[in-house]
């Protein structure tokens, strides 16, 4: 199987809504916590490519993921669905 392009995959596909997604490991006072968040929305495509260019320049660190979704569907019925895994590796 060929490998596919997940961000071009969530740029390109016909769908309500596009969104990216951050993954992130953070530090509390004795411990390393992963984190996935949703940080935008939009409709524009335009849009998203902009902000996911400008937040992966300003925090390299981090992992973006964008991810084209519909309204009213489950999410979990997609072919890849909006999700970031943070591997136990990760955190160490």
């Amino acid at each position: 199987m060929d490998e596919v392009n997940w961000l071009e995959y969530g740029l390109e596909s016909i769908s309500d809504l596009k969104i990216i997604m951050k993954g992130s490991i953070e530090s509390n006072e004795s411990d390393k916590i992963g984190v996935v968040s949703l940080i935008y929305a939009s409709s524009d495509v335009d849009k998203i490519k902009e902000i996911y260019d400008e937040v992966t320049e300003k925090d390299p660190e981090s992992y973006y993921m964008i991810y084209g979704i519909n309204l009213d569907q489950r999410l979990d019925s997609q072919m890849h669905y909006p999700s970031i895994a943070i591997e136990r590796s990760d955190l160490e």
